[in-house]
């Protein structure tokens, strides 16, 4: 059981209204299972390991980058709210690991691209969260968040981050 002073269901379910409102983006029933599963993980201090598995062209890289966006956006201003999300109050860190950078670029670019919409750009400049991306080719926002993407082939050293949040694509063909 992880404790916090919040009930974590009812948080996640208006984490995810403020990721549609923010992203534009409507998701799939299964895809906002994802979202959910995997926002709850993040704000109830669980720290899960979450597997997905998905058929090509099933959504999976749209729901991952609703998820960063959200997260991105939203925990740094929660956490002037919750004492247990702290954590976050400089930002989000997030590394996105695929064996090949193709892999990669789909979900990352997806991600900095929704940003990038003059609808997101309203959201962010609300008075209570007031954040920017401070480059329009780099995911990195004004509040500190930011996402890497890095090849984690057999091959690659990935050492030297760290990170609150890691998603792996294609895990089957990363090196353990």
């Amino acid at each position: 059981t992880y404790l916090v002073s919040f009930d974590a269901h009812d948080l996640t379910s208006k984490i995810l209204y403020f990721g549609k409102i923010l992203t534009g983006v409507p998701l799939y029933a299964y895809q906002e299972a994802i979202a959910y599963r995997i926002i709850y993980s993040v704000i109830s201090l669980e720290g899960a390991t979450i597997t997905m598995l998905l058929s090509r062209q099933s959504g999976k890289s749209e729901a991952l980058a609703f998820v960063i966006n959200t997260l991105s956006v939203l925990l740094p201003a929660l956490s002037k709210f919750y004492p247990e999300l702290k954590q976050f109050e400089n930002g989000v860190r997030i590394g996105l690991f695929a064996p090949q950078s193709d892999q990669i670029v789909t979900t990352y670019s997806r991600a900095l691209s929704r940003l990038q919409d003059d609808n997101a750009a309203q959201i962010m400049g609300d008075p209570d969260l007031q954040v920017e991306l401070e480059k329009p080719s780099k995911y990195e926002l004004t509040n500190g968040s930011f996402m890497i993407g890095q090849v984690a082939s057999k091959q690659s050293k990935i050492e030297s981050k760290t990170y609150d949040i890691v998603f792996c694509e294609e895990a089957q063909d990363i090196d353990s």
